[in-house]
C-alpha cells in the first residue's frame, strides 16, 4: 500500500506467502531475516535460482498478481491492449500512439483513447522545453568560458525551430483536453493547470529569446520550490549581466549535443513493466 509502504491485506499478502511458500525459502534464511544470524552460501545460492526476478512465478503467486491487475478495470484493459500490441522494437510513446490510433473515440475505450491522446501531445510539448533547456546546458559545458549570451542563446537555430514548434504543439494538447469528457480521464484533471499556465505562456513568448527566458525563469521556479538540506535548491544554470552560466550547484553534464526532439527523453510510462506483470499473471 502506496500510503503505508506494506503489504495490502488481501493481494500483497497472498503474494507474499505464495512467493515464500512456492520458492521453498530456506528455515536458516528465514531465520536470518527474523532473528539476525548467518546463511550458508549453498542454500542461499539454491533460493536464488528459484527467487530470483526472472524466474516464473508459480501457480498461488501468479494467481495473486493476476488478481491485483483485474482489480481496476482501466489497469486491466491497458495491460490487455500492450499484450495486443507488442513493443516490436519501438520504445514507449510510438507503441501508445499506435494502441491510440487502434482506440474508438467512444465506447468503452474512449477513456483510453483520451489519456493516450493527451500524453502523446503532453510530451511533444514537455520535450520542446526541454531541449531548449538542454542546449543552454550544452552550451555552458562545451564553449568557454563556460558561458552563453543571452542573444546568442535565442538565436540558436535548433532554439528558433523550436520556438516555432511550440505553439502548434501546446495548441494540439489543449485541442486533446478540451475535446475529452469521460468521466474517468477528466476526473482530477486540474493537476496540469500549473503546466497549462506556464505552456500557455511559454508558446507565446514574443520571441526565440523571450522563450529561453520563460524556459530559465521556469527552471530557477521548480527547483526554488524543492528542498535540500532545509534550504530551497539552486537552478543548475542561471543569468548573470545578460550571459546564462552555471551556478555551483551540482554539475549537471549532457553526453552529446542535443539537436532534435528525439534526443529528449520523455516520461516514463511503464510500459514494460506492465507486461512483464500481465506476463507474470498469465494463466498457464
Amino acid at each position: 500500500m502506496r500510503d503505508t509502504l506494506t503489504l495490502g491485506p488481501d493481494i500483497g499478502q497472498r503474494a507474499a506467502e505464495a512467493f515464500v511458500k512456492e520458492t521453498e525459502l530456506p528455515g536458516s534464511l528465514r531465520s536470518a531475516i527474523a532473528e539476525g544470524g548467518d546463511v550458508g552460501l549453498t542454500p542461499l545460492r539454491a533460493w536464488g535460482l528459484r527467487a530470483h526476478l526472472h524466474a516464473p512465478p508459480q501457480k498461488e503467486e501468479a494467481k495473486a498478481l493476476r488478481d491485483a491487475l483485474r482489480t481496476n478495470a482501466t489497469r486491466a484493459r491497458m495491460a490487455e491492449l500492450l499484450h495486443q500490441h507488442q513493443s516490436d522494437g519501438d520504445t514507449e510513446l510510438p507503441r501508445l500512439r499506435r494502441i491510440a490510433k487502434n482506440l474508438a473515440p467512444s465506447g468503452k475505450d474512449a477513456h483510453l483513447y483520451e489519456a493516450l491522446r493527451a500524453i502523446a501531445a503532453y510530451e511533444a510539448c514537455y520535450r520542446l522545453v526541454l531541449l531548449v533547456f538542454f542546449r543552454l546546458l550544452w552550451f555552458c559545458q562545451s564553449q568557454e568560458p563556460f558561458a552563453v549570451e543571452l542573444s546568442t542563446a535565442g538565436a540558436d537555430p535548433v532554439v528558433r525551430e523550436t520556438y516555432a514548434r511550440l505553439r502548434e504543439a501546446r495548441a494540439e494538447l489543449e485541442a486533446s483536453l478540451d475535446a475529452s469528457s469521460t468521466p474517468a480521464f477528466c476526473t482530477d484533471l486540474d493537476r496540469l493547470r500549473d503546466a497549462r499556465l506556464y505552456l500557455g505562456g511559454a508558446a507565446s513568448s514574443s520571441s526565440p529569446l523571450a522563450l529561453v527566458e520563460s524556459v530559465l525563469g521556469r527552471h530557477r521556479d521548480v527547483q526554488r520550490a524543492k528542498v535540500d538540506g532545509g534550504r530551497p535548491k539552486m537552478p543548475w544554470v542561471e543569468v548573470n549581466r545578460g550571459k546564462v552560466v552555471p551556478t555551483l550547484s551540482v554539475a549537471q553534464r549532457i553526453g552529446s549535443e542535443p539537436k532534435l526532439v528525439n534526443d529528449v527523453a520523455p516520461h516514463p510510462y511503464r510500459t514494460f513493466a506492465a507486461d512483464q506483470l500481465y506476463q507474470a499473471g498469465a494463466e498457464s
